[in-house]
């Protein structure tokens, strides 16, 4: 049973029993799609009668063009409104001013094909950039001057979003969209500070990779009805594996223990959800597969590892995909070849 699915099945078993109820929780999930895969998903549980569903508050991510945090549950009377920002400037018109910079900076005969690929990767650094929670303030110290000369050209060409870019910005009343979106989730978690809401609030499915929704996840989590719903962690690795997650950011687990520890909280403090009837799996499984992925530095753990039973690989299959050849001459396309596990 997928994620979504597992958890309408929870959450109707904890208010699904009052309509009214139901319909006076929040929760945040990571998208939009998201989102509409959690509607379904209590749709699917209730065999599609009338349902009350609650408030879903996508919370977004750098790839959104637009604001996904309305701002609207529980605002406290005596608070500024979380929506007087300037609006986020649309991305195609940030990509055309970008690349209008450019083509200025780089003078006649600028290809501007090229500018506009050089642009997409300036708007991709400023959204990584306030993303984290950085700005450009030290950009000029970042590389000294004895460096390299193409660093320095470099530095030179960076000065278009560091110096160029916040006046023209400025001039279009607009800002950044991470910069708009972190900025509104940094205001929803003071909001919920000063006025803790009365009714519950789940936080789903977001690892918190973004510096300011592990704030909010974290402050969520403090609510006096709030709870974070985490997608899959691992209960299996030992200990000194899990603090090589943390070392290891290419592991699909290191957002997970980038959250729990800016949480200050172990996995043991985490409640697991057990739906006996959601089970889509041998409990092997994921253990066989907890092994399998563990971080590089901690796999002589492999040699120490026991036999999984059969179930955990039930309809496992192994793909064999090779090149059709014939005689001296490469063929276009692959045969595959399906083994049982």
């Amino acid at each position: 049973m997928s994620f979504v699915d597992c958890l309408a099945k929870e959450l109707l078993r904890r208010h699904g029993t009052d309509l009214q109820e139901l319909g006076r929780v929040t929760i945040l999930t990571t998208t939009r799609r998201a989102a509409r895969a959690l509607q379904n998903a209590f749709l699917r549980e209730t065999g599609g009668r009338p349902l009350l569903l609650p408030r879903m508050r996508p919370l977004g991510d750098v790839d959104e063009d637009e604001l996904l945090l309305d701002g609207e549950v529980n605002p406290s009377p005596d608070s500024p409104a979380l929506l007087d920002l300037p609006p986020a400037i649309d991305g195609l018109r940030r990509q055309l001013l970008l690349s209008r910079l450019i083509e200025k900076r780089q003078g006649e005969g600028a290809d501007f094909a090229q500018c506009a690929g050089l642009a997409r990767e300036l708007a991709r650094l400023l959204d990584q950039v306030q993303t984290e929670g950085l700005d450009f303030a030290d950009l000029v110290s970042l590389v000294p001057e004895d460096y390299a000369e193409h660093w320095q050209i470099t530095l030179d060409f960076l000065t278009l979003i560091s110096e160029v870019w916040p006046t023209l910005l400025e001039a279009e009343g607009c800002i950044d969209p991470a910069l708009r979106r972190d900025l509104l989730l940094r205001r929803q978690a003071a909001e919920w500070r000063a006025a803790p809401p009365a009714d519950p609030v789940y936080a789903v499915g977001s690892t918190g990779s973004i510096p300011a929704t592990a704030d909010l996840l974290h402050l969520v989590s403090l609510l006096p009805k709030g709870a974070v719903i985490l997608p899959g962690l691992d209960r299996y690795l030992d200990e000194k594996s899990w603090d090589a997650v943390l070392r290891s950011p290419g592991h699909p687990q290191f957002g997970l223990a980038k959250l729990l520890e800016r949480m200050g909280i172990t996995r043991s403090d985490v409640t697991d959800i057990v739906l006996e009837e959601a089970r889509s799996c041998s409990p092997d499984r994921p253990a066989f597969l907890s092994d399998a992925l563990r971080p590089a530095e901690t796999t002589d753990a492999w040699q120490r590892s026991g036999s999984f039973k059969q179930e955990a690989f039930e309809n496992v299959r192994q793909v064999f995909l090779g090149i059709i050849t014939a005689g001296d001459k490469t063929c276009a396309g692959t045969e595959r070849k399906d083994q049982r596990l």
